[in-house]
């Protein structure tokens, strides 16, 4: 039977991290590990320590669920097709945002309540085997808009619609900045989108919008039948991710935020400039758009020709957006001043709606002051 230490030195060497580093992620030095590793029994206090540095619950390493599909490394390091790109620590931060999305659906469960969000997956049934992805991506993500979010017009607030459908957002900071985006769900849980802090499409609204419904798409669709879905957004070109899978999602995006019908609405009841550069603004700035990711949606919905659309993108255009009704709006925040301690020691990937669950529990006396503590520092 396998000690303790051995089951510690498994995780650890599945991340293929050393002891430096995994003794980091526990917020110890190298010997400290290493002498953990070696022993066959631990105390209460250091074992949770370690299973939370290896990310991973307590109770799922006793029960043996290190390698099960929805807790194994493995499942991780598939979330690209070159799993090389991902570094330890990249694969670390996926496996808790898996573990958080678990714990999460615990304290939804604890209040009598269900994670809402898996009665949503492939709203439409599955992807279609007719149409060319980014097609079948513009069927889904209108598809997802009626259903989803059933009003006209243009998605004020991206994150908060979100995170009302059950959807945890978070902002941390990968190792390398061609990931743009992650998303992580299994059946049962909360899932997560992670932002990478560090990308450049990530620190500007109108990109970030479409980077998000991106990610819905793969929340939606991707997983198959295990209901596990695991993926990771490279920027455009940087990460071998199957190509179709891409397209769907980079279709996806503009539809469910701009519907074709409601774009052609729009464009019948507005006096729309000639010009195709103040065209293209003006679609980009009233649905929310980046003027790239217009360009193409203009060309999609018919309001420009092909060649049109390739002139655009070849000119150094650069025109201002006003965007100020797109910005981040904070989730939980205020749900947390009257909890100093709490707010302290909140950790990045619990900003959100994370956030506001553990609040919400805590003040339905569902869990403790200490539970709570222990989940919003979850790093």
């Amino acid at each position: 039977m396998k000690s303790i230490g051995d089951l510690f030195r498994e995780r650890r060497e599945a991340f293929r991290a050393g002891l430096q580093e995994a003794a980091q992620w526990c917020g110890e030095a190298r010997d400290w590990l290493e002498d953990k590793e070696a022993k066959k029994d631990l105390s209460a206090t250091d074992f949770e320590r370690i299973c939370r540095g290896l990310a991973i619950s307590p109770s799922a390493l006793l029960r043996g669920e290190g390698n099960t599909p929805t807790r194994s490394v493995a499942r991780f390091r598939s979330a690209l097709e070159d799993p090389n790109i991902l570094t330890p620590t990249d694969l670390r931060q996926l496996a808790t945002a898996s573990e958080i999305g678990l714990a999460l659906a615990d304290v939804l469960i604890a209040q009598g309540k269900e994670p809402p969000f898996g009665q949503y997956r492939n709203l439409k049934g599955r992807p279609s085997q007719r149409l060319q992805p980014w097609e079948d991506g513009y069927e889904l993500g209108e598809a997802a808009r009626a259903l989803l979010v059933p009003v006209d017009g243009p998605i004020p607030e991206l994150e908060s619609t979100l995170t009302q459908l059950g959807i945890h957002i978070a902002r941390t900071k990968f190792s390398t900045p061609d990931i743009e985006a992650a998303s992580i769900w299994e059946s049962g849980a909360v899932p997560a989108i992670l932002l990478n802090t560090g990308a450049t499409r990530v620190k500007y609204s109108l990109s970030r919008r479409a980077i998000l419904a991106h990610e819905m798409c793969h929340l939606l669709h991707d997983g198959g039948e295990a209901d596990i879905a695991t993926r990771v957004t490279c920027a455009m070109g940087a990460c071998n991710w199957p190509e179709a899978l891409e397209q769907r999602a980079r279709g996806f995006a503009p539809a469910f935020l701009a519907p074709r019908g409601q774009i052609c609405e729009w464009a019948n009841a507005t006096n729309l400039p000639r010009n195709p550069t103040d065209l293209v603004h003006d679609l980009a700035a009233y649905w929310g758009l980046s003027f790239e990711g217009a360009i193409w949606h203009a060309k999609n919905c018919a309001l420009i020709e092909s060649e049109t659309a390739d002139d655009l993108t070849t000119t150094d255009i650069q025109p201002d957006m006003p965007i100020d009704r797109f910005e981040r709006e904070e989730i939980g925040a205020s749900l947390l001043s009257a909890y100093p301690e709490l707010r302290e020691n909140l950790a990045p990937l619990m900003k959100g709606l994370a956030a506001k669950l553990v609040i919400e529990a805590l003040e339905d006396s569902v869990i403790s002051l200490g539970r709570a503590k222990e989940l919003l520092s979850w790093r």
